[in-house]
This record gives structure tokens, sequence and C-alpha cells, in this order.
């Protein structure tokens, strides 16, 4: 999750207060410059106090910026279907499973048309002629793009059939590599689930606000294989270690570089210079021993 007062670091701080004698816990958010840039004192806020949900995105890979050529002679800009449900398939002639889940995509887009869904058949290999002769013969309505290598590369398609669904928000919310019972089955549960949504779903609720409602907004989650033990922000990029690995997630939440991790290294620390600069990391285990010294490229490099 990213908040729009960056880069800057959460701080929970305890202060005493000496008129009551009582603890005062105060949320504190620092920037760059060491200077407090929003408090927060959390004794103050009553339990009748209303809530407001506070929402954060699921992280899902976008569609490219692809542009399909269809058969008809017309074209499909993917960045154009926003606010619709798509399916890409991608099919070829001699692909029997694909020949045989394509009549079932078609009675499906139709039946869910009106509620705004869009199948695509990519052909993966066939010569035009070919490819349109396949499309009558299996009476496709649905657009049929033609093959065009930039796609596979774009879409990392390796075999067929290969079949992806989009939400409204052009974000790729299933991906099947080959077909059968099951895989259709899927695929029209996510289809239906997904034409259910509004289109401007704000994403999943994961906290009530009781107070300081906007000061803070929730940019994207991730679900990770394993517990997250440690984090780390590092010229807008995110270190997590989770398992026995540090993964690298960029601004926008796309996981990058993933590093063999070392045992020590659960909970991280970055340790900056004069300017802000982060020179190096400290790893550590909560109640352990040791800690380990890890250079910053840990996101971009190998470990050191």
């Amino acid at each position: 999750m990213r908040c729009r007062l960056a880069p800057a670091a959460l701080a929970i701080t305890l202060s005493l207060s000496f008129a009551s004698g009582e603890p005062a816990a105060r949320v504190l958010w620092y920037g760059p410059d060491a200077a407090v840039r929003w408090s927060f004192d959390l004794s103050s806020t009553e339990p009748t106090t209303p809530t407001t949900p506070f929402a954060v995105e699921g992280w899902h890979p976008p569609l490219p910026p692809s542009k399909l050529d269809l058969l008809d002679g017309t074209t499909i800009e993917l960045q154009e279907l926003r606010g619709r449900v798509v399916v890409l398939d991608f099919w070829a002639s001699w692909c029997a499973p694909c020949v045989r889940q394509l009549p079932t995509l078609q009675a499906l887009a139709e039946a869910e048309a009106a509620r705004g869904l869009l199948a695509i058949a990519i052909n993966g290999g066939d010569e035009p002629e070919i490819a349109r002769e396949f499309a009558e013969r299996l009476n496709l309505r649905m657009p049929v793009a033609r093959f065009a290598p930039a796609l596979a590369r774009e879409f990392n398609v390796t075999s067929l059939p290969t079949t992806l669904v989009a939400d409204r928000q052009g974000k790729i919310r299933g991906r099947w590599n080959g077909s059968g019972p099951q895989t259709e089955l899927e695929i029209k549960e996510l289809i239906r689930t997904l034409l259910e949504q509004p289109g401007d779903l704000i994403g999943n609720v994961v906290a009530q606000t009781r107070r300081g409602d906007g000061a803070l907004a929730g940019r994207w989650m991730r679900e990770t294989s394993a517990a997250v033990l440690g984090l780390a922000i590092v010229d807008g990029a995110v270190a997590a270690t989770t398992g026995r690995r540090i993964v690298r997630f960029a601004a926008d939440g796309a996981a990058g570089r993933r590093s063999a991790s070392l045992n020590e290294a659960g909970m991280l620390r970055p340790i900056t210079d004069g300017t802000g600069a982060v020179v190096e990391m400290l790893g550590f285990q909560r109640g352990g021993s040791e800690i380990v010294r890890l250079r910053p490229d840990v996101l971009t490099g190998e470990l050191t």
C-alpha cells in the first residue's frame, strides 16, 4: 500500500501526558526532512465515533495497450474497452481443444453481451484465409483477430488455447493455459462475478476509519504465498521479506526481482545518509541475536 505523502515513514509513538498521568498513543507521519507532516491522537477517539470504510484495490496486471487487427479489416484498441468485461481467447485451427471451446465462449458472449461482456478470438498462427474459414465453420460471430507475433510476446502465450479474462478496469483477473470442462466452468464463474461488479469498484475494504478520513490513500494490495516479515522503501520501490525470499514491488504494485534471502533477514530497516538516500539495509529476526547488513541494490541486483 502506498500513501499520498511519499516518500515518508510511519511511526507509532507513545508520549506521556503529565496532566492526567495516563499515556496518550499518537500516530506520527514524518516527511523526508524528518518534519511531522500529520499526526493523530488515538486516545481522543471515542468508540462511538462513526467509521468510514478504508478500501484498497487488489493488484492485478493490466491489459497491455495492444491493437488487434481483425479479419474483417477493422481494429480494436484494448485500452478503449474499459467498462466492459473482456475475454481474450488465443486459438488455432489445428488445436482441437481450441475448436471445442470456441462455441461455448460464443454462446456465453451472446448471452451476457447486454451486461457488458465482449469475447475476442485471437488466432495463434494460421494464415488469414484458414482462420476465416474455421471461424465461419464454427459460426463465430465474436470479433476474430489476426495472428501477430507481438501479441504472443505481450501476453506471454506459449501454448493453445490460452484464455484471459479482464475486468471493467482493464485488469487481468484470470488466465488459463489449456481447456476442459473444469476450465470452462471456472471461466464462466469468473465472468459472471465480474459482470456483477460495478465499473467504479473501489476495491476491498481492509479497515474502518474513525478520524483523519482522506489523509491516507491505499494504492494497491497484494497477496503473498508466505507471511510478510519485513518491509523497506527504497527509491519508491518496496522490498518485502516473505518466506525465505526478498521480493521487489514497484511503485504501481508490480512484482519485480526476487532474491534469495538469508534466514536472519526477516525484518528490514533502511539506513540513510545525510541526504536521505538509502545506503544500506539491516535485516534481523524479531527476538533474534544476529543482524545482517544488506546493500540497497537488493532491489535491483544480487544480494551482498
